[in-house]
């Protein structure tokens, strides 16, 4: 056995004595005592430090310790190759308007003034391209973007309604995300966005 190298511990600034214990490759998270924490040191210093075997194994199902003959590197090269080549899972973003009713000096859209909104010829173009989609997916990722997209939130209830629909149809697992400057938001519209 020996340790991941993703392994991150930082110690707690809000009680003395506690380790957070972080293993970037499984995404574990941990708290230690100083006791665990100076076990798992001992261990990383010389491996054949005898753990105590609840903790051994709690830190094996974290991953902050792993089999002598597991490369994370390769495990992780060959998941990244995998993923470039996954078509189970269809992630789209969509401007339902590139308006915006901020003019941050920072936005490198700050010279688009016009209130141009999709129209429904390409809402429809964009339904037509997910349904066709859907016989080969598993996942529907859509990330709606803008300008500000809430300024088209008509839009995003449309295209969302015929979304869901054609995800109840196919079986296929939705989820949704937005980048918004939040001011446009109110509990209606977290609501709905929230179902």
């Amino acid at each position: 056995m020996k340790i991941s190298k993703y392994n991150l511990f930082k110690e707690s600034s809000k009680n003395k004595g506690e380790y957070i214990a972080y293993n970037s490759f499984t995404n574990s998270l941990a708290v230690l005592d100083k006791g665990d924490y100076d076990s798992y040191k001992a261990f990383a210093n010389n491996n054949s430090f005898a753990m105590e075997e609840e903790l051994m194994s709690n830190f094996i199902k974290g991953g902050f310790i792993i089999e002598d003959d597991y490369n994370e590197d390769e495990v992780l090269q060959y998941k990244m190759q995998s993923s470039r080549y996954d078509n189970s899972a269809l992630n789209l973003t969509i401007a339902p308007t590139l308006d915006c009713n901020f003019r941050c000096a920072y936005c490198y859209e700050k010279k688009r003034y016009e209130n141009v909104v999709m129209e429904d010829k390409v809402a429809d173009a964009i339904l037509e391209y997910i349904s066709g989609q859907s016989h080969k997916i598993d996942k529907l990722n859509i990330n709606w973007y803008g300008g500000e997209p809430l300024i088209a939130f008509k839009v995003i209830e449309y295209l969302s309604q015929k979304i869901l629909e054609i995800c109840k149809e196919n079986n296929i697992v939705y989820s949704a995300s937005i980048v918004s400057n939040g001011f446009l938001l109110d509990e209606n519209k977290a609501k709905k966005y929230c179902q």
